[in-house]
Formats: structure tokens, C-alpha cells, sequence
């Protein structure tokens, strides 16, 4: 009986505030007041729900405060590893050149074989296309 007494439709019951689980980890509320059985109230502080929160913004501040502005060193280092680079990167295209230019001669008589013999397989094969029509 006592339990039929105390029953609430849903919809009155969605009016009402929320209570009981403070360990939900978002809270916008400052403080937040618990009721327990025996009547009497409680009151949960902001610091105790934040617990459950992580909060950015001290992270974000920090980083802010440690972002390292480019000084001359910096420029005349860049500048220096730059030099280095370009100066490797023409040394091996160089190489590179050389290289292929050497390879170029011996390609260009593989090829010239090449064609010798197939326009040698050509003829041979006019010569025994005109045998077969005679």
C-alpha cells in the first residue's frame, strides 16, 4: 500500500530534477543537493563532481605558453641543412647523368641488332609468302 501511495506517473516524474547518481561525468551545476532517506540533505560541491570531468583548457594554456618562435639560429640552420641537401641532391643527379649516358651507346646497338633482324625475318617471310604464290 505504502509503495502504491508514493508512485508517480512518468510524465510528473520527468518534471522533477534529476537526483542520486553524482558520479555522471558531466555536471554543469555549481553545487548539487542529495537527498538521502533519513531526510536529511547533503550538498555535493563543485570540486567533488569535477573529479569525474577532465578539463582542456589548463592543458591548452599551457601548450599555448611553450610554442617555440623560429629565432635567427633557427633560420641559419635551416638555411645551412638546405645548402647541404641541394648540394647532395646535385652530386648524385650528376652521377646519375654520367651513368646513363655511358649505358646509352650499348642500348642503342642492342637496338639497331634488334631491328636487323627483324626486318632480316621480314624479307625471309616476303621471300616465302611470294614462293607460295608462284
Amino acid at each position: 500500500m505504502e509503495r502504491k501511495e508514493q508512485w508517480c506517473c512518468p510524465e510528473c516524474n520527468n518534471k522533477r530534477p534529476k537526483q542520486g547518481n553524482i558520479n555522471t561525468p558531466v555536471r554543469n551545476i555549481s553545487t548539487f543537493k542529495e537527498s538521502s532517506q533519513d531526510g536529511h540533505t547533503t550538498v555535493v560541491t563543485k570540486q567533488k563532481l569535477d573529479d569525474n570531468i577532465t578539463q582542456r583548457t589548463k592543458l591548452r594554456a599551457q601548450q599555448s605558453a611553450t610554442v617555440h618562435t623560429p629565432t635567427t639560429r633557427d633560420h641559419t640552420n635551416l638555411e645551412q641543412l638546405r645548402d647541404f641537401m641541394i648540394s647532395e641532391l646535385k652530386l648524385h643527379l650528376k652521377a646519375r647523368v654520367s651513368d646513363l649516358e655511358n649505358s646509352l651507346p650499348q642500348n642503342i646497338l642492342a637496338l639497331e641488332d634488334t631491328i636487323t633482324q627483324l626486318s632480316s625475318k621480314i624479307s625471309e617471310q616476303e621471300q616465302a609468302f611470294l614462293s607460295n604464290d608462284i
